[in-house]
């Protein structure tokens, strides 16, 4: 994975980049702050509110949670998948119908 995909999978949904992402990598729970962090000060307490425990946490590594992202990743692929072949199969008529024009002439 590059980029933020393995955010984007952790998190089942999309991250804009640049974003504030706290990650527990021992329980793939993740943090994120309530409000966008424009300070050094909000970040301070953003990462303060994580320490204490008081920050909400999402994710995890619980079988429920496993099994939707499971479904998400298997969706996230199926899309990419479709895309990448209707953009390629369009391509393929395009190219067809003008070769096919070109014997006409």
């Amino acid at each position: 994975m590059d980029g933020n995909d393995y955010i984007n999978s952790l998190i089942m949904g999309e991250v804009t980049v640049p974003s504030v992402i706290i990650l527990n990598t021992s329980n793939e729970q993740y943090f994120l702050p309530s409000e966008p962090i424009e300070s050094m000060e909000q970040l301070v307490q953003f990462i303060s509110s994580v320490l204490n425990g008081s920050a909400q946490a999402y994710g995890g590594d619980g079988f429920i949670q496993r099994v939707k992202r499971v479904a998400f990743d298997a969706r996230s692929t199926i899309m990419v998948s479709c895309q990448d072949f209707c953009t390629g199969g369009c391509m393929r008529i395009v190219r067809d119908y003008f070769q096919s024009t070109e014997q006409l002439f």
